[in-house]
């Protein structure tokens, strides 16, 4: 093997692992060390914003009838990581 693919199979390792352990990261911030973690709701909707694009993108619109359901459950929640929704 020779040094120029070795240093550039290092580089991809090194990419990779960075990227990983900035997804553990962001996720332990958001679940645990983020200013509205103490409020409750869906452990992926506090993850990432895709909650509120699957069900507008897949299921054709129904966050407002998800975030209904999840008033019911939980009162005021934790809709996306940055954003609790108050029961109006």
């Amino acid at each position: 093997m020779d040094t120029q693919s070795y240093s550039r199979a290092s580089l991809a390792s090194l990419v990779a692992a960075g990227f990983a352990i900035y997804i553990v990261a962001l996720v332990v911030y958001r679940l645990f060390l983020h200013p509205l973690a103490k409020f409750p709701g869906p452990r992926l909707a506090a993850l990432t914003s895709w909650y509120e694009a699957y069900f507008e993108i897949v299921k054709n619109g129904q966050y407002f009838s998800k975030i209904s359901q999840l008033h019911d459950i939980y009162g005021a929640c934790r809709a996306i990581p940055a954003w609790l929704h108050p029961r109006s």
